[in-house]
């Protein structure tokens, strides 16, 4: 397994996380 895939899905969870918790906290 390449490392840059790891951290490009790293990345991408991260991502998603921050962005659905910036999402809940305007609600």
């Amino acid at each position: 397994m390449h490392i840059a895939y790891l951290i490009i899905i790293a990345i991408a969870i991260s991502a998603a996380i921050i962005f659905y918790l910036l999402k809940r906290r305007r609600q």
